[in-house]
């Protein structure tokens, strides 16, 4: 349970049921609940304060300290009568019902979300790859026409780690094969190995705009721009 710190209290003129009590604040900063806490947290954040704060548990204390004590602990007291009183109890109950029901809105929105966006990848990845895109990522190093296995562009980038080109083939084939965060990490690392490679850019770019990858797509973005293409910048986020 969360509290706030008590309320402060002033001695002043008549007020309400205390003549001698003006409180500045409210009977759940003074209990340090929560303002939906149920009766068992008002109950025992009352009997905690009752025993802290009760006048003959303070030792000796000089005549104006004891009329401060005795004010504090007669607020707490207030406080709880207040917080406990049948018609305030219903209150705080459809305060709570309201909380835990916008709780189980939140749960079933972003359930609602996440099934969504699982359908979009499942469904509509492999469009995201162009054809040219498609055919490279069959093809070896040198462009031939031998068709090339995912399994042996990975082979490539294992025994070649630090060749782009390796890395650029793999990303494609994982991107034809419908792997989209396999395909993300092996153009991410064709990136860094080239990093002037603009079209490397340009299409990561492209697939974090497609993925949703905010962060990413506004580095290669930022990246493109401060490089002076700023129209294939725009023409990725268009993709």
């Amino acid at each position: 349970m969360a509290g706030c710190g008590p309320a402060t209290i002033l001695l002043g003129p008549a007020r309400g049921r205390n003549p001698e009590l003006i409180l500045d604040g409210n009977p759940y900063e003074l209990l340090g609940v929560e303002a939906d806490a149920d009766p068992r947290e008002v109950r025992r954040a009352y009997h905690r304060l009752a025993q802290e704060r009760h006048p003959d548990k303070l030792g000796a204390l000089s005549e104006q300290e004891q009329r401060e004590a005795e004010a504090h602990m007669q607020a707490i007291n207030q406080a709880y009568e207040q917080l406990t009183d049948a018609a305030t109890q219903d209150v705080h109950a459809d305060r709570r019902r309201r909380k835990r029901g916008r709780k189980a809105l939140v749960v079933v929105v972003w359930g609602s979300v996440a099934v969504l966006l699982a359908a979009i990848l499942t469904t509509q990845w492999p469009r995201w790859v162009s054809a040219p895109e498609r055919e490279a990522a069959t093809r070896g190093r040198s462009g031939a026409d031998s068709p090339r296995t995912l399994a042996a562009l990975i082979r490539d980038t294992k025994d070649r780690p630090g060749d782009s080109h390796a890395w650029e083939l793999r990303w494609r084939a994982e991107a034809a094969a419908g792997l989209p965060n396999d395909a993300a990490k092996s153009l991410l690392r064709a990136v860094q190995l080239d990093s002037g490679n603009v079209a490397l850019h340009e299409a990561r770019a492209r697939l974090a705009v497609n993925q949703g990858d905010a962060t990413a797509a506004a580095e290669e973005l930022a990246w493109l721009r401060a490089n002076g293409f700023a129209a294939r910048a725009d023409a990725a986020t268009r993709h």
